[in-house]
């Protein structure tokens, strides 16, 4: 994975919608309707809790310099590899027993957040963050193999 320290400091995290979009068929009666044919899917959000090492960010800071070539001016397609990373996110039952697994293929950072460093509070308020990736597809499966999507 490419983020080791990531998915202990993971608070919530929603998991993509999905839109199949419209083709309106002309008529001489006006358009009808019909089903598309492209499967768009919505970007993955997560949030998470920065430790005191930044860890987890640091990962994502780390993963968007290479992915954006920052300083670099020329393109080398056989690091285009190490780019994407496949991520997996387990749903549990109310016994914390797993029941469900998504698989999110070839997922990449688009969108890394604002940290709000503050002092002024007196209660312990740990430092949080979002991300947001992009991903290529996912699959659902049940845990005891009854489903797969």
């Amino acid at each position: 994975s490419r983020l080791p320290k990531l998915p202990f400091a993971v608070h919530s995290f929603t998991h993509p919608g999905l839109n199949l979009g419209i083709i309106d068929q002309p008529t001489p009666f006006g358009p009808v309707p019909r089903h598309g044919d492209k499967l768009d899917k919505n970007d993955l959000q997560v949030s998470f809790i920065i430790d005191e090492t930044m860890g987890g960010y640091v990962e994502i800071v780390k993963w968007m310099k290479l992915i954006s070539n920052s300083g670099k001016f020329v393109y080398d397609e056989a690091k285009d590899k190490g780019l994407y990373s496949d991520a997996t996110l387990t749903c549990f039952n109310s016994k914390k027993n797993p029941t469900v697994n998504i698989f999110y293929k070839n997922i990449f950072p688009i969108s890394l957040g604002d940290i709000n460093f503050t002092s002024k509070t007196q209660d312990m308020e740990y430092l949080t963050c979002e991300v947001t990736f992009k991903i290529q597809t996912f699959d659902i499966e049940s845990v005891d193999r009854s489903f797969v999507v």
